[in-house]
């Protein structure tokens, strides 16, 4: 992530600077490229009032990335204005405009739901002379790109976030965890868009293995699981806090280097033995008890 030109501001302020930032500037650069023509078709404010929504207040969105604020909005324009120079009727072409635009940013992969409002303007447009509905088009392309640089500028800099949107690096994961195949076959088999990426779903998921992991796991101790000291090789070298994780006692012992460790109070005296008996017999227990969760 690039570093903050300006410490970043809290989220709700954040996205209120973001968004009175970029509609102005859109305006303004606007209007400088345009001049008055600028404030044709007010239709061209819905769907830039609702990209610069998901732009700000949901910029990790796979929704908000550039290709379908740029993508969906133009293609959306053009298959409206086209839908609407083909049917005469404003109210048919309108629905038909809105429901063509959705199934086109579908297989292009550039879904934006604004898209829908650009699809609608166009197709309420095209009735009128063509210099009009290449104006509109023009607009929109414009007022696309501009929200895209304006939110790649702001979004970095006055957020502290990433647009467009990186998925954080991915946290340590057990071996056996999920992966980004597993996640993406899972997404083919739900059969409907979810709005956050894979990438994203990777990451929560390993993060929420490792957490679960640390929980059933990491909460059981060495006093808990350790026996008497009495009869037992009490000078070992390896020795453990008695309020350490168990799994701490996994890189000791499952070399075969060392077969016991020694578990100690706070003054470091001896007060009980772990051997690799007892830490298999304690992870085994762990085990049916984490089976059993996830079978309720």
């Amino acid at each position: 992530m690039a570093r903050a030109l300006f410490p970043p501001l809290n989220a709700q302020s954040a996205i209120f600077a973001g968004a009175f930032s970029s509609i102005l500037l859109i305006g303004l650069i606007g209007r400088l490229l345009l001049g008055g023509g600028f404030s044709y078709a007010p239709l061209l404010a819905l769907p830039i009032g609702a990209s610069v929504v998901l732009v700000f207040a949901a910029s990790a969105s796979p929704l908000a990335q550039p290709r379908g604020v740029i993508g969906g909005n133009i293609i959306s324009s053009l298959v409206g204005l086209a839908v609407g120079w083909l049917v005469p009727v404003p109210l048919l072409a309108a629905a038909l405009a809105v429901a063509a635009a959705i199934s086109v940013m579908s297989m292009l992969k550039c879904l934006h739901p604004p898209g829908g409002a650009s699809a609608l303007g166009g197709a309420l447009l095209a009735t009128h002379d063509l210099a009009s509905s290449a104006h509109y088009a023009a607009l929109v392309a414009l007022c696309s790109i501009l929200l895209v640089l304006i939110g790649w500028l702001l979004v970095n800099r006055i957020e502290g976030r990433s647009y467009p949107h990186r998925a954080h690096p991915q946290p340590p994961a057990p071996a056996d965890g999920v992966t980004l195949g597993d996640i993406e076959q899972a997404l083919a088999r739900y059969g409907e868009l979810l709005d956050v990426s894979a990438e994203d779903l990777e990451v929560l998921f390993h993060d929420v293995e490792r957490r679960a992991h640390e929980r059933l796991h990491g909460r059981i101790t060495c006093r808990e699981i350790m026996r008497s000291a009495a009869g037992a090789a009490a000078s070992s070298a390896v020795r453990v806090a008695a309020d350490a994780p168990m799994e701490m006692l996994l890189p000791l012992l499952s070399t075969g280097a060392v077969r016991e460790a020694a578990v100690t109070d706070g003054d470091g005296v001896i007060i009980g033995v772990i051997s690799q008996t007892d830490l298999l017999a304690a992870l085994y227990r762990a085990h049916l008890v984490e089976t059993a969760g996830a079978k309720a």
